[in-house]
C-alpha cells in the first residue's frame, strides 16, 4: 500500500519518549499530503493515553500569534468556545503551565490562572497538554520569515519536547527561504531543516486511496452512492487526464455534489441513476480539462456552430478521446448548461438547470425532438442511426415539424448528412421540402414575426441557436437562403399576422378584462403587446361594442390601462397609432353622445377625457424632437 512506511513510522515517532526532531511529509501541490494526514488520524488506533492531534494550516497567517491562536483554539475546545478574547502569547503560556486570557478584547490580560486550579470548572483531560502532536500543514505558504517560522516550531520540539509534522512542498520552501532571508544572516536553509528535520518522507500520490477518502467526505447520501459505485470510472478517468492535483478531483466531486442537491429535487433524475453516472463522469472530465490552460470549457461553443462531419478542433479532439470510459464530446445536456456550471456563464436558475437536464435522452425518448437525437450522429450506434435517419427523411417529406427552429436544426444536420452521402434526399430538394414548410405555416400565419419573440437576445440569436444548441451550418449559402425566406415571408404577412393578432386581443378583452390590460399596458415581455402594432390593427367598432357591454365597474380599469400605455418616456415609439387613436376618439365621443341619461356617458366621457391627453402629450412629446 502506497506511503504505509510513512505510517508506520508516525506510529513510532508518536510513541517515542522525546524524539526531539520533527518529521517533513514532502510533496507537490495537490499531491495528497493532506488528506493523507487527515486519514492517517481518523484512523489512528488511540492508546490508553489518548493522543490529542492539532492540525494547523498555515496558509495565509501572518504572525506567529496567529498561530498560537490557532493551536489553542484546537487544543482546548472547551476553553476557546467561552466568551473570551485571546490574547497575546497564549501558546507560551499554557506551555508553561498558566494561562492569560483577554476577557474584554483591550489586548491586555486581564486574568491569570494556573490550569491546576481549574480543573474543578473543567475535567482534566481538557486542560490536559500531554501527548499533543502537532501538525503544521502549508508551511512554504504563510507569510511568515521563513527563520523565524522554523525557529518557532523548533522552540516547541527542542525546547518543550512536542512532537511536530510538518507538511509541505519543500522546494517551493527552499524558494521562500531564499526570498525572504535576511541577507545579514548567517542562517542556512540545510542548517536548520537538518537541526528540526530528523526524517523526511516524499508522499506517494495514492489517487485511489485519495479518491476514496474524498467520496467519504460526501454528505448528500444520494450522491455519495453514486460516486462509490462510479468509483473505478473516477479513479480511470483522473489517470487518463494526466493531472497530479488531487485537489481538482476533489473540488469536481464537490461541485457534483452541489450539482445533484439541485437535480435531484426532480422525483424523475433522482431516480435515474443512469442519467447521474453519465454526468458525474462528465463533470469530472470537463472540470479536470478546463483547468488545463490549453482547454477551456468555452471552447464547446464553437464546436456547436461549427460542427460539420468533425466536432472539436484537432487538438481538444485528441484531450477528449483520451477518455475510454465515457463519449466525452457528447455532453449528454445542452451546452449553456456547462457553461453556467462551469464558468458561471449563461446563468440558468435551478428550474431552467433542470428542464435542460430532462431533455437528455436519459428522460422519455419518445418527448425528445428527432433533431436533437440525431444532433450528435456520429455517437449513435448503426442501428439506431439507420432508424433516426429513415425518421428525418419521413419528417421532410411530410413536412412535419413543430416551428420553424426545429426545420432549421433538422436541416442544418441533414446538410451534413446528405454531403456525407447517408440520405438519397438530395441538397436541391432538402432545399425544396424546407422552403415548402416554411411557405406553409406563413400561409397559416404561425411564423413567428421579430415582435412576436419577445426575448430580445432569443431574437438577435434566432438564426444561429434554438433551444441551447447551435444551428449546424448556419453560415452555410443555403441555410442563409432558408433564413432570408422566413424574414421575408415574416414582412410579406405582417399586417395579416397583426390582424390575427387583433382578433385575439378582442377575445381577451371579452374574456379576461385583466389579461388585456397587462397585454396593452405592462413591462411584462412574455405578455405585453406594449411596444408592437397589435392595438392599431384593432377594429375600432368592434373594440367599442365590447368596451360598452362591459360592467360599468370594469370600464374604468380599461380606460387606466390605456392611459398607464401612453404614460412613459419614450411615447414617441408609440406615435404611430396617433391615427388609430384619434378615430377611436372621435366614435367613442359619438357613442357618448348618443348614451346622454345613462352610466355609460360618464364613462365614455372619461374615455374620451383621457384619449384627448393622450393624443396631445404624443404631438407635443413629438413636436420637440423634430
Amino acid at each position: 500500500m502506497p506511503n504505509q512506511h510513512i505510517k508506520e513510522y508516525l506510529d513510532y515517532y508518536i510513541q517515542s519518549k522525546n524524539p526531539e526532531h520533527a518529521v517533513m511529509i514532502n510533496g507537490a501541490w495537490g499531491s495528497g499530503k493532506t488528506w493523507f494526514i487527515k486519514d492517517y488520524v481518523d484512523n489512528y488506533e488511540q492508546p490508553e493515553d489518548e493522543i490529542k492531534f492539532v492540525h494547523v494550516s498555515l496558509y495565509g497567517l501572518k504572525t506567529t500569534e496567529d498561530i498560537d491562536n490557532e493551536i489553542f483554539r484546537q487544543a482546548f475546545p472547551v476553553l476557546s468556545s467561552k466568551p473570551m478574547v485571546i490574547g497575546k502569547a497564549v501558546a507560551k503560556g499554557f506551555i508553561r503551565g498558566f494561562l492569560k486570557i483577554d476577557l474584554d478584547g483591550d489586548k491586555q490580560n486581564d486574568l491569570q490562572f494556573d490550569l491546576k486550579e481549574m480543573e474543578g470548572a473543567f475535567s482534566s483531560k481538557d486542560l490536559s497538554l500531554d501527548n499533543l502532536i502537532l501538525i503544521f500543514d502549508d508551511v512554504e505558504r504563510t507569510s511568515i520569515n521563513t527563520i523565524e517560522l522554523l525557529g518557532y516550531i523548533n522552540n516547541f520540539v527542542e525546547i518543550q519536547n512536542y512532537k511536530a509534522v510538518l507538511l509541505c512542498n519543500e522546494e517551493a520552501l527552499r524558494t521562500k527561504f531564499d526570498k525572504d532571508e535576511n541577507p545579514n544572516s548567517t542562517y542556512k536553509y540545510q542548517e536548520i531543516i537538518e537541526k528540526l528535520i530528523g526524517t523526511t518522507f516524499y508522499i506517494i500520490s495514492s489517487h485511489s486511496e485519495a479518491i476514496k477518502y474524498f467520496i467519504n467526505e460526501i454528505e448528500d447520501s444520494q450522491s455519495k452512492v453514486i460516486c462509490e459505485n462510479n468509483i473505478r470510472v473516477i479513479e480511470k478517468i483522473f489517470c487518463e487526464s494526466e493531472h497530479k492535483n488531487l485537489r481538482d478531483i476533489k473540488r469536481s466531486l464537490w461541485g457534483y455534489t452541489r450539482l445533484m442537491n439541485t437535480l435531484c429535487k426532480n422525483e424523475r433524475i433522482k431516480h435515474n441513476t443512469e442519467f447521474q453516472s453519465h454526468i458525474l463522469a462528465l463533470f469530472i472530465i470537463y472540470s479536470l480539462e478546463n483547468r488545463n490552460e490549453n482547454f477551456k470549457i468555452d471552447n464547446m461553443g464553437p464546436m456547436f456552430a461549427d460542427m460539420k462531419h468533425e466536432y472539436w478542433n484537432e487538438e481538444t479532439k485528441i484531450k477528449l478521446h483520451k477518455y475510454s470510459s465515457i463519449n466525452a464530446i457528447d455532453p449528454c445536456v445542452p451546452f449553456g448548461v456547462w457553461r453556467h456550471l462551469l464558468l458561471s456563464e449563461d446563468y440558468l436558475s435551478n428550474d431552467e438547470i433542470i428542464k435542460n437536464c430532462l431533455t437528455s435522452s436519459y428522460f422519455d425518448g419518445a418527448k425528445t425532438p428527432l433533431w436533437k437525437k440525431i444532433y450528435l450522429y456520429h455517437t449513435l450506434e448503426e442501428e439506431e442511426f439507420a432508424k433516426l435517419l429513415k425518421m428525418g427523411e419521413v419528417k421532410f417529406k411530410a413536412k412535419d415539424f413543430e416551428n420553424h427552429q426545429e426545420l432549421l436544426h433538422t436541416f442544418g444536420i441533414f446538410l451534413n448528412l446528405t454531403r456525407i452521402g447517408f440520405t438519397q434526399i438530395g441538397e436541391d430538394e432538402l432545399f425544396k421540402l424546407s422552403k415548402e414548410y416554411i411557405q406553409k405555416i406563413a400561409a397559416e400565419y404561425v411564423l413567428p414575426t421579430p415582435t412576436s419573440i419577445f426575448d430580445s437576445y432569443q431574437f438577435i440569436k434566432e438564426f444561429e441557436e434554438y433551444d441551447n444548441y447551435a444551428f449546424q451550418n448556419h453560415d452555410d449559402p443555403k441555410f442563409k437562403k432558408l433564413t432570408h425566406l422566413i424574414s421575408d415571408l415574416r414582412q410579406e404577412n405582417i399586417d395579416s399576422f397583426y390582424d390575427k393578432k387583433a382578433e385575439h386581443l378582442l377575445r381577451t378583452l371579452s374574456r379576461d378584462r385583466a389579461l388585456f390590460c397587462r397585454q396593452i399596458a405592462c413591462d411584462d415581455v412574455a405578455i405585453s403587446m406594449q411596444r408592437d402594432k397589435t392595438l392599431q390593427h384593432v377594429n375600432i367598432d368592434d373594440f367599442i361594442n365590447k368596451f360598452c357591454k362591459l360592467k360599468n365597474i370594469e370600464k374604468p380599469q380599461i380606460v387606466k390601462a390605456f392611459y398607464t400605455r401612453y404614460n412613459v418616456e419614450n411615447v414617441t415609439e408609440l406615435y404611430t397609432e396617433t391615427t388609430w387613436l384619434t378615430k377611436l376618439n372621435n366614435k367613442i365621443k359619438t357613442k357618448a353622445t348618443k348614451c346622454r341619461g345613462k352610466i355609460a356617458h360618464i364613462h365614455l366621457k372619461d374615455f374620451s377625457k383621457t384619449l384627448d391627453n393622450i393624443l396631445k402629450r404624443l404631438n407635443e412629446t413629438t413636436n420637440k424632437i423634430e
